[in-house]
């Protein structure tokens, strides 16, 4: 948990969507982790081949679609799959302007983990429930990124951002870099890149990340 000492000017705020419900876990397993990693990350790459092609209105529709069923796909299984699309939301050509614009709102906006989950770890990380240790404790997430989500708070007087990592996200992360390590591999394979440092690079950066007293 990483309690920020700056106050909260104006955060992006998560939008209501009724079909989508916080989460309770995070998906885990070969098939459920595993596998949709590497389908989500294939996915993408098709999305990038496909923005090739002639555009048409009826195109541009379909991308923006399959746009938003990607986001939200990536928004709930959260960790470097999620990263990958924050990427591709300002990768210049990845996709048009609105499926990009789409993807942008992984940037802030996400499925949210449920309250009492986010509740389990303040209370493991700092002894106690979040309405015990602070003034004023919002539930409900002002944002939801790919390894933790932020919540409104008061603290000693002041409005404070307090950022929590979803429960068990590294060993998921390491998960996810394994996959897409192999995958940048064999996918540079005859190429000018270096696929292993490639992803050497990405896995240090991204666990710098999971790191939340080396960030503040």
């Amino acid at each position: 948990v990483e309690r920020a000492a700056e106050p909260i000017h104006n955060p992006p705020s998560m939008a209501d969507d009724d079909d989508d419900p916080p989460l309770t876990e995070l998906a885990s397993g070969f098939r459920k982790r595993t596998f949709a990693t590497a389908k989500l990350a294939a996915k993408l790459g098709v999305r990038y081949a496909k923005h090739a092609i002639g555009a048409s209105p009826a195109v541009d529709a379909a991308r923006t679609r399959a746009a938003t069923e990607l986001a939200k796909e990536m928004g709930r299984m959260k960790g470097l799959v999620m990263k990958l699309g924050q990427i591709a939301s300002y990768m210049p050509g990845a996709s048009s302007p609105e499926g990009q614009a789409i993807l942008a709102r992984l940037q802030s906006q996400s499925t949210a983990m449920a309250a009492e989950q986010v509740a389990e770890v303040v209370r493991s990380e700092l002894g106690d429930a979040p309405e015990k240790l602070f003034e004023r404790w919002e539930p409900r997430a002002a944002a939801s990124a790919s390894i933790g989500q932020v919540h409104r708070a008061s603290f000693d007087g002041r409005d404070v951002a307090v950022k929590v990592q979803y429960p068990g996200i590294e060993e998921l992360v390491r998960s996810d870099l394994a996959t897409i390590g192999m995958l940048t591999r064999v996918s540079t394979i005859g190429t000018n890149v270096d696929g292993r440092a490639l992803a050497d690079e990405l896995r240090a950066r991204i666990l710098e990340e999971c790191d939340y007293r080396l960030e503040a």
